[in-house]
């Protein structure tokens, strides 16, 4: 009886580490995708920086910082 339960605990004691280490498998692969997402964001907001300055090249500087002024007050 005593091996029986000796392996038995040792049993459970390998199906947790399994657990384990498939939760750890489970974050690496969410912390990737994470990272993922944040470099598409990143350049999300590069691209649109990009069509905001491009937008504003022809206007004069005073309007668009009145609109900013306006933006930032209204806003």
């Amino acid at each position: 009886m005593n091996k029986k339960r000796k392996v038995d605990e040792s049993l459970m004691k390998l199906d947790a580490v399994q657990e384990l280490r498939r939760e750890k498998a489970r974050d690496i692969e969410h912390l990737g995708n994470l990272d993922q997402q944040r470099l598409e964001l990143l350049e999300k907001i590069k691209t649109g920086e990009e069509v905001i300055e491009k937008e504003l090249r022809g206007i004069p500087e005073e309007h668009v910082r009145a609109w900013f002024k306006n933006l930032v007050h209204d806003g």
